[in-house]
């Protein structure tokens, strides 16, 4: 049974999907030059992801998490695990800074990047430096794993031509006061 479209509906279709499918391929194709994300994630295998740390710390065995809730529900037996505070944003409340405390207090350790993170341990002692010029640079793996079996590789810091906040690397030492 043909369908009964009345010829200015079909007009109608037809100019539609004229317009739209071109704009529907354009999009697809020209979203493949979107710019890297600078959010740190364990998802994104880009240069500042953190994908190949993650599955290179499951295969050696460690037990890795994806934590995607609020310190404040941070594991009550902290020892022996470590926290990545990688690049946080925003503002902490009072809360979440006294959660991160007393996660250290009780055994866990912290991993903070980015000059960012003081903001969220009060007690930090911070220490900035430049970031090193983007240069490419020849690195050898350390440990013989299926993601280092290549041999060495060459990697250079992402570069774009917009000037962005100037880099640094953060050095973060946190004093635990133990009563």
């Amino acid at each position: 049974m043909p369908l009964n479209i009345q010829r200015s509906d079909r007009r109608l279709l037809i100019w539609a999907s004229a317009i739209l499918l071109p704009l529907i391929a354009a999009v697809a194709l020209l979203s493949d030059n979107e710019e890297e994300s600078s959010v740190p994630s364990t998802y994104s295998a880009q240069s500042s992801g953190a994908k190949a740390a993650y599955l290179l710390l499951e295969e050696q065995g460690y037990q890795v998490e994806r934590w995607t809730r609020s310190p404040l529900q941070l594991p009550q037996d902290a020892a022996g695990t470590v926290y990545v505070l990688a690049g946080p944003w925003g503002l902490p409340k009072s809360e979440e800074k006294n959660a991160l405390q007393n996660y250290l207090t009780r055994g866990g350790r912290i991993l903070a990047t980015s000059y960012t993170a003081a903001r969220f341990l009060p007690q930090a002692d911070v220490e900035y430096e430049p970031a090193p010029a983007p240069e490419w640079k020849e690195y050898s793996p350390e440990l013989a794993t299926r993601l280092t079996r290549g041999g060495p590789i060459t990697l250079r810091p992402r570069r774009t031509g917009r000037v962005r906040r100037r880099s640094t690397l953060c050095i973060i030492r946190t004093r635990i006061a133990l009563s």
